[in-house]
Order: structure tokens, then sequence, then C-alpha cells
């Protein structure tokens, strides 16, 4: 199994723009199908006449099916499969291993759970710290935005744009994050964590970006202006399985 990772920037919901885009779609899903071709008939045909256990493959298609998994195309001249040209998974998770990559409050509120939490004023805070005096201390000397990864704090898979939450606190969160993993940054966060693409859904439209920053700043920023006049364009975390 293999994971890769997605960022949408869409307002129609998730589902119905991914729904494509699994491996085995179909035209019904809005798949893109082409054929691949393995083999030609006649190429297969004279293997099969030549080298096939006709006991146990007794007709040429139980041959191609069962041998190979082989379909024939429809106009009956080759062997191969259907793939889908926009496959990109099997299933998916919002959020999964990249869950909370997302900031769900501002940067006020989320001083304030972080306050709270630290001084034992809310549930999170009690069940972490009440008896742990050494894990109180590790936390109160980390980052501001890496311990309230390490809380649990602020954090989600899917947001409205606003200007509730800029698009440099969207970066700052996804570095806490992932530096909470272990990982070290080189260059581009979003190219750390988006290893697939950005998939921007527009007025129905549906494109497929490169992972960098500069074109989701741009593109949060841009989207944020048709919000304010009444869209609801948001930003969801999606976690490939393949």
């Amino acid at each position: 199994m293999s994971h890769t990772s997605v960022m949408l920037i869409h307002e129609y919901n998730e589902e119905g723009i991914m729904s494509k885009r699994y491996f085995d779609a179909e035209e019904d899903d809005g798949a893109d199908i082409e054929f691949q071709c393995e083999k030609t008939a006649q190429e297969l045909k004279d293997e099969y006449e030549e080298d096939a256990n006709k006991e146990e493959y007794p007709t040429l298609e139980s041959y191609a099916d069962s041998y190979y998994g082989y379909k024939l195309n429809e106009d009956g001249t080759e062997y191969g499969y259907y793939n889908n040209r926009l496959g990109m998974l099997d299933w998916y998770e919002v959020g999964g291993r990249w869950s909370n990559l997302l900031p769900s409050v501002n940067k006020q509120k989320l001083k304030k759970l972080y306050k709270d939490t630290l001084d034992m004023k809310n549930e999170k805070g009690i069940n972490l710290f009440r008896n742990d005096a050494e894990l109180f201390i590790k936390v109160s000397e980390m980052s501001f935005q890496e311990a309230c990864v390490f809380m649990g704090i602020g954090g989600c898979d899917s947001i409205l744009i606003s200007k509730k939450i800029t698009a440099e606190a969207i970066l700052d969160r996804m570095k806490a994050v992932y530096k909470s993993k272990g990982q070290d940054i080189n260059g581009d966060i979003i190219n750390n964590v988006i290893t697939d693409s950005i998939i921007l859904e527009e007025d129905g439209m549906e494109t497929e970006h490169g992972n960098s920053t500069e074109f989701f700043i741009e593109t949060y920023n841009r989207l944020l202006k048709r919000n304010e006049k009444g869209a609801e364009f948001k930003v969801t975390i999606l976690d490939l399985h393949s």
C-alpha cells in the first residue's frame, strides 16, 4: 500500500471531485477510460494454441481472463486492460495521516486554547498534564505552534477560506505538523506535505496544479475575495491510498 496526499481547493463536495479519480471508476463517474494493449488478438491466439494447457483453459477467452486478466477491446483486435487516465487512488481519507494539518481557529483564539490547555482549564489540559509534570515542562519549552500541535488543539482537515485564517497561518500550521512528525523541512512546505498535487475546482471546472506555496497563496487570496461576495470555497486535505 502506498500513500500520497492531495490538497483540494474547492466549492463542490470532495467525493464528487474524487469519484472520477478512483482507479476502478467508470465513464458514468466521469472517468477518462483508455485501453492499454498488451498483446494483439493474433499474438494471444498463437500463444494459446502453442503453449496453453487446454484442460485448464478450454477456450481462448478463459486463457486471456484467468491466466492474464486481459480484456478484449471493443473491435476485437487487441487484449489488455481498461485504465482510467484520471486514476489516483483505491480509497481516500479526509485528513488521514495528515489529520489536523489545517488551523481551525485564528491566532487569537488559538492563543486562548493554548493558555487554557497549559493551565489545565479544559479537559484536554487536565488529561495531558494532571499527572505528568515533566510533560508540562517539555511542552512549555516548545514553540507556540509546535506546542499546539503536540497538545492536539487548533487543528482540522477542512476549512472555509476566510479572513479569520490567512494563507500564512495555514503554512505555519503545516510547518509545525510536519516537524512534529520528525521531518526536516526542505524548501517549500507545501511541496513537503502535499506529495501529489493541488486540485482546484472552480465553477464546476477541475484543474490539477503543482504543489507550490506560491500557487496556494495566490489562489487562497483570490478565492477569499469571491467568498466575501457569497461563495464558499474550502481547503481540504486528502490522504490517498493505493
